[in-house]
């Protein structure tokens, strides 16, 4: 499919480049010296020409009764072919409607269109088409053809594929080789005759590829999800249970401290979390302050990822003060932990369990400088 789609993007790129520069001729009927013939207006009509190749770009073209032409080239809103004999190279057609009738040629068709009619009295070496209700007669070696609607009434004696939501072989249809038929809906065939050269390969709907995706997509989310559960809560809850042996006494500090010093303690979380990031910064433009800059990153990166399991940890001691301590940690962490899955709100928690660490550590550093200066001066 996206081969066929390159193809037809590239007759139909050919195509009006080639009436862009007829245009820029600035004249609407043109034969060079190579006997190439150029046409281009609102009504183009090219019939009864012998000539090498036919580069026409129009709303209507009509290409009629031509002998021994090499290749076509044609983009307009509505395109007739009617009358090609011998035609030696190869047709590439871009518009919103396609006719061809009586065309005979050596080389391959390609179209990128709406609507495509192809006639029985037709031949191409192959044909390469994408557009949305193809009708599509004639005899060809290879065609390789993709739609919303495909109705195949032609000859084909090699190798083919169509891919459309909607396909139809008629019983004038005649199969020598074998066709590949990708779609949605299986294919209506009208006669049995070349039913074993006929291969058909069900394929998912747009609605169902939709779904599909949609259906992924809620499963990564819910995946997610679960991941973080099995993996964050008891990582979690193991950093809690190192804290709870290592720093005790600091989670009942914290503890007692957001219940007698909560302004204080909650105006420094703040200011420390928005102030410290910019003193890094601009620690960073100074090459004596790089090193201070990389000691305060890591302090900092250690404060906020331990920040949950911190906050857990000390304010669980106060909600059950009759548990016991690992156990109450443990709680707190994990109702923290799924409190952070929620939507919208779960950043804005462990922002504030950040802060929470860092107002007790400025609070701490702050009244144990206060009571060593105060143990100075009364010594």
């Amino acid at each position: 499919m996206r081969r066929l789609m390159r193809i037809s993007t590239l007759a139909l790129v050919l195509c009006m480049g080639f009436s862009f520069v007829v245009m820029a001729e600035e004249q609407d009927d043109y034969r060079d010296s190579a006997d190439n013939v150029f046409r281009a207006g609102e009504s183009v009509t090219v019939e009864n020409e012998e000539c090498r190749d036919i580069f026409v770009a129009g709303s209507d073209v009509l290409i009629e009764d031509i002998y021994g032409a090499e290749s076509v080239f044609a983009a307009g809103k509505y395109i007739e072919l009617n009358g090609m004999e011998e035609a030696g190279g190869d047709v590439f057609a871009a518009g919103e409607k396609i006719e061809v009738s009586d065309v005979y040629a050596d080389g391959n068709m390609f179209a990128a269109c709406e609507s495509l009619d192809i006639s029985d009295d037709s031949s191409f070496s192959a044909l390469y088409a994408a557009g949305s209700n193809l009708d599509i007669g004639g005899t060809y070696t290879a065609l390789y053809v993709a739609g919303s609607n495909v109705v195949f009434s032609g000859s084909i004696d090699g190798s083919g594929t169509i891919e459309a939501d909607n396909v139809v072989i008629t019983e004038d249809a005649r199969i020598n080789g074998k066709l590949l038929i990708k779609s949605a809906n299986e294919p209506e065939i009208e006669s049995s005759e070349f039913l074993d050269n006929i291969v058909y390969e069900q394929t998912k709907s747009d609605n169902e590829i939709a779904e599909t995706a949609v259906k992924a997509s809620i499963f990564v989310r819910i995946w997610n999800k679960v991941r973080k559960v099995l993996f964050w809560i008891p990582a979690s809850v193991i950093i809690g249970l190192v804290l709870c042996l290592a720093i005790q006494r600091h989670l009942d500090d914290a503890g007692t401290m957001i219940k007698n010093r909560t302004s204080p303690m909650i105006v420094s979380g703040i200011i420390a979390y928005i102030s410290i990031p910019v003193a890094i910064v601009i620690l960073c433009c100074t090459v004596i302050g790089l090193p201070l800059a990389g000691i305060l990153t890591l302090i900092y990166v250690i404060l906020l990822c331990l920040g949950v399991s911190f906050t857990g940890a000390s304010l669980s001691r106060l909600v059950f003060p009759k548990l016991h301590p690992m156990l109450a940690a443990a709680i707190g962490i994990a109702v923290i932990q799924l409190v952070k899955m929620i939507p919208f709100i779960g950043w804005l928690v462990g922002v504030a369990c950040d802060m929470y660490l860092l107002g007790y550590t400025v609070q701490r550093v702050y009244i144990d400088k206060k009571n060593e200066s105060q143990n100075r001066i009364s010594g």
